[in-house]
């Protein structure tokens, strides 16, 4: 049942909210779906780091298949911001995440190689920040997340670029709102 339910989630983002809402109920149930969220969390954190970007122009199948993970990604990422505001994770958890993210991304920002793989990890941290700045804001991991971000402000490197530019200004706007309350 867990995997059927995590399959589900990770193509589907629309309903994400009445997934993490269902999926509080039944961790209420047995403990094998929380066990199964910390394992999701787990292989969902390491299989960022496999994805390969295909060109169409060279084989449109694996373009398709990189699509297809992209989007993985995004769904699940979705659904631990839901997940976050259910109760079912702490703020502690997704926090770490982004910073996982911030710190991959830093890894990785000289390497013009893992340019669309660093533009996922932005993408997510901006989702991420988006969608629950107003609880993460509280948590006593801000700072290092926010010490973080201006560093990635503030680095150049051919792994990075203006569509990840502005995704980082995004968060740069959220950050600030975000501390003010």
């Amino acid at each position: 049942v867990c995997a059927t339910f995590f399959r589900v989630i990770l193509n589907n983002s629309f309903f994400c909210h009445l997934y993490a809402k269902l999926f509080k109920r039944f961790s209420e149930i047995t403990d094998e779906f929380v066990n199964a969220l910390e394992n999701q969390i787990s292989s969902y954190v390491e299989e960022i780091k496999n994805i390969v970007y295909v060109s169409p122009n060279e084989d449109y199948d694996k373009y398709c298949d990189y699509v297809k993970k992209v989007e993985t990604v995004k769904n699940f990422t979705s659904f631990l911001i839901q997940c976050l505001k259910e109760g079912v994770l702490k703020s502690d958890d997704i926090i770490d995440l982004t910073i996982i993210f911030q710190n991959r991304f830093l890894n990785e920002i000289d390497n013009g190689e893992n340019l669309l793989l660093n533009e996922i990890y932005v993408a997510n941290i901006a989702l991420i920040v988006k969608g629950t700045h107003k609880l993460l804001c509280k948590d006593e991991k801000w700072d290092q997340f926010v010490d973080n971000h201006k560093v990635l402000m503030e680095t150049r490197g051919c792994g990075k670029n203006k569509k990840m530019y502005f995704n980082l200004l995004d968060i740069s706007e959220e950050i600030n709102i975000g501390n003010k309350k």
